[in-house]
């Protein structure tokens, strides 16, 4: 006997109800997928307009259709709840959005926002330098007058470095938002110990990191230490002082200066080269906010809050995702 003359699926009947949930779904598509009216879905299934509504509650009241209101700040607002409870840290902002790239330009545009609203007038901005920094030089707008001072915190960088240097970085801050800028004319590294020292002891030098570490507020990015392509570091640091810096656990770095995953300085003799804010130093200004983006950066994150040096935050969301639900070592 062929399948298609079996008097058994020839007398196969339909399950109950399954004609009716069958229909609840399509008037159901129709209405909330493809846009129709009421009238319009009626006229199509040759129902009355009343009916299609009680459809239309019953796929509510049964499941079928499910509404659920959300926005991506919701999740930003939930990542920023579980951080400041896991770290203890106050001020935590976490892009709406998540990265399309790398995250740069998302955490630019939080600290572009924010920024203008945290000044006062005569407050004094301490400024790292990097890539999210570079980012809010060109993108930031003037908020209310209050003439800021943007003070470099440590020295500039090779001509071909991909990140802007410090003292260029705080002209642009300045002329953006009507302040004025105190610059470090010194490299971010000395050749040698006895050559930093010298450079440090500069009237002008000197001068400029006394009012760093008077800063009301620092602004200062978070590197990732060696296990990622670090951009900056590549090309100042001998391969012998990678692996050194390797050996000792350095797992980040702020202000050219790494820390382990305690936030313990690390990296003799590397941060004795560096001409800039001392860490210690960076932990007695009240406001310090790590701006970073990137999921490598979280192992940095964690050390760094850990170490106490940092107490404000702004993250683009891949690097809040990986801090918020990282492990406890």
């Amino acid at each position: 006997m062929s399948v298609g003359s079996s008097p058994w699926l020839d007398g196969w009947e339909p399950e109950p109800g399954r004609e009716h949930t069958l229909q609840v779904l399509d008037v159901a598509r129709r209405y909330y997928e493809d846009g129709m009216s009421q009238a319009q879905i009626a006229a199509a299934i040759r129902y009355s307009r009343p009916t299609v509504g009680r459809i239309l509650k019953e796929a509510r009241t049964t499941g079928v259709v499910q509404i659920r209101v959300t926005n991506p700040l919701e999740r930003a607002l939930e990542l920023e709840r579980v951080i400041s409870a896991r770290f203890g840290v106050a001020n935590v902002r976490v892009t709406p959005s998540a990265s399309t790239v790398d995250g740069i330009a998302e955490a630019g545009d939080s600290t572009a926002q924010i920024l203008p609203r945290i000044l006062r007038p005569g407050t004094r901005v301490g400024l790292s330098a990097g890539r999210i920094h570079g980012y809010v030089a060109e993108h930031i707008r003037p908020g209310p007058a209050c003439h800021p001072t943007f003070v470099q915190m440590v020295g500039n960088l090779s001509e071909d470095s991909i990140v802007m240097n410090g003292a260029e970085l705080c002209r642009q801050f300045a002329d953006r938002l009507g302040g004025v800028a105190v610059t470090i004319d010194a490299p971010l590294l000395a050749r040698t110990g006895e050559e930093a020292r010298a450079i440090r002891s500069q009237a002008k030098v000197a001068k400029a990191l006394q009012q760093a570490a008077g800063v009301d507020v620092a602004i200062v990015g978070v590197g990732a230490g060696f296990h990622h392509a670090t951009g900056v570091f590549t090309s100042l640091l001998s391969t012998a002082n990678i692996r050194a810096l390797r050996k000792q656990g350095a797992v980040g770095h702020i202000l050219a200066q790494f820390f382990d995953k305690d936030g313990n300085v690390v990296g003799e003799p590397v941060q004795d080269l560096v001409i800039g804010l001392r860490v210690e130093q960076l932990r007695s200004i009240p406001h310090v906010i790590g701006i970073a983006a990137g999921a490598h950066k979280a192992e940095a994150l964690k050390a760094a809050l850990r170490g106490r040096l940092l107490n404000g935050l702004i993250l683009d969301r891949s690097a809040a995702q990986s801090l918020a639900y990282s492990d406890d070592n």
